[in-house]
């Protein structure tokens, strides 16, 4: 299984984000770490799991740590973040609504979300109130932390997911499985968006 740093990356909005999904699953503070097993062969040799470790030793040089295996670390059940994160959701839906009525922003156009590298939030493709929509995260930090901590939980449920998938096609078949998986193996981090439309929310990876 390949480690969720080499996932999302130490420096991207998503791994800010993982980081608060982590303190609020464990209700610490946000400086909490997670990991997986190292390597493909580790997680072929371990059992499918419906729970991510989290724990928080000394951490490594891309400030996520390692899991221990011998004791001392928190399990916190895949369903608690898909809780966890769907909440998160509907408060972000809430105020994103809030925000743009505000500003005279159109609710009902769809509108694509995605994280840039500075931490802020863009609009992706052409929207004729995009530096508007834009604005609205700078100016708002609680839409930003929100947006942050929603990708953090998805992108952990969507790793978790895959995860799993990959350790049932390894166990039937090692080299099919890394072909079908090598995204995954190779430690491709998937693009996280969130898209708005008539007040609906919908999560994509690419």
């Amino acid at each position: 299984m390949t480690p969720l740093a080499s996932i999302f990356g130490p420096t991207t909005l998503a791994a800010q984000g993982v980081r608060r999904a982590i303190a609020a699953a464990r209700g610490a503070n946000p400086t909490a770490n997670v990991a997986a097993p190292a390597s493909a062969s580790a997680a072929a040799a371990s059992q499918p799991s419906d729970t991510l470790r989290i724990s928080s030793p000394q951490t490594d040089s891309t400030g996520i740590a390692p899991v221990s295996e011998n004791g001392g670390a928190t399990k916190t059940s895949v369903e608690d973040v898909r809780r966890a994160r769907d909440n998160n959701l509907e408060q972000f839906r809430d105020l994103i609504k809030r925000l743009f009525r505000e500003r005279g922003i159109d609710n009902g156009r769809a509108i694509r979300l995605e994280a840039t590298a500075d931490g802020q939030v863009s609009v992706a493709g052409d929207h004729p109130q995009k530096d508007a929509i834009e604005q609205v995260f700078r100016d708002q930090p609680e839409a930003r932390t929100l947006f942050a901590t929603i990708a953090g939980q998805s992108s952990l449920l969507q790793a978790a997911e895959t995860a799993a998938a990959f350790q049932q096609a390894y166990t039937a078949d090692p080299v099919a499985a890394v072909k079908q998986f090598g995204d995954f193996t190779g430690g491709r981090r998937p693009n996280f968006s969130l898209s708005l439309d008539a007040g609906e929310l919908a999560i994509q990876f690419n």
